[in-house]
């Protein structure tokens, strides 16, 4: 209003009558508007129930393969450059570049009750995101599952994205209860063993876990 009045602008009155008729017409466009909008808001509670089993909740991604009410492809933060925080809230975010499996570590790290970031970092130090991966000493696919391992944990293709993700967030999970939530002394029992971890009285001496524990925690804490 007072720019208008710098402006040397003069303002005219809207008169009763073409005030009451713009009411109405807004009132019109409310009214059409309404019903699409609930349809809308029905279908997104059903799917977000669908995914969540709790109504109204949003997840953190779709489920892999679902799709939304609008025909769009499921949202995935991390290939629209945006990590997620954590199935257990720990702060932290940012671009992982390569990362084509970030429904599939949110889901097998919310599956096994593991921090999505944290999941989500041991991933990148163990392959790299290549579900392709080999190791010289025989650990495959993502989470790097030594065949003997992954036989334990129920994993019949180590190649398999899915399978191999929640066969490394189980184990994740394993040591997390072995060593009563202790993320750096886990993290090492999943790189050298939780014989090593206990036979040293907390990580290992060895170069190559100290890094491998130093590298996952950093991109962890500070992404």
């Amino acid at each position: 209003m007072g720019y208008a009045k710098e402006m040397g602008m003069r303002l005219q009155p809207m008169g009763a009558e073409r005030s009451q008729q713009r009411m109405e017409e807004l009132k019109a466009r409310v009214e059409r508007f309404r019903p699409a909008h609930n349809g809308m808001a029905s279908q997104f509670d059903q799917l977000i129930a669908s995914q969540t089993g709790q109504p109204g909740a949003m997840p953190g991604s779709l489920a892999a393969g679902a799709s939304d009410p609008m025909g769009f492809a499921p949202f995935n933060p991390m290939s629209a450059g945006v990590s997620l925080t954590g199935a257990i809230g720990q702060p932290g975010s940012r671009v992982v570049a390569g990362n084509k499996f970030a429904t599939e570590i949110a889901a097998a790290a919310t599956r096994h009750g593991v921090d999505v970031g944290l999941l989500t970092a041991l991933v990148e130090q163990e392959s790299s995101f290549n579900p392709q991966a080999i190791s010289p000493v025989g650990a495959q696919g993502l989470t790097q599952l030594m065949p003997a391992t992954a036989r334990s944990l129920g994993v019949t293709n180590p190649m398999d994205p899915v399978q191999n993700l929640n066969g490394g967030a189980k184990y994740l999970a394993q040591m997390m209860r072995e060593f009563n939530g202790d993320t750096r002394l886990a993290l090492a029992a999943y790189n050298a063993g939780p014989g090593a971890v206990r036979r040293h009285g907390g990580i290992p001496p060895y170069r190559e876990t100290q890094n491998y524990v130093s590298r996952i925690m950093s991109r962890w804490q500070n992404g």
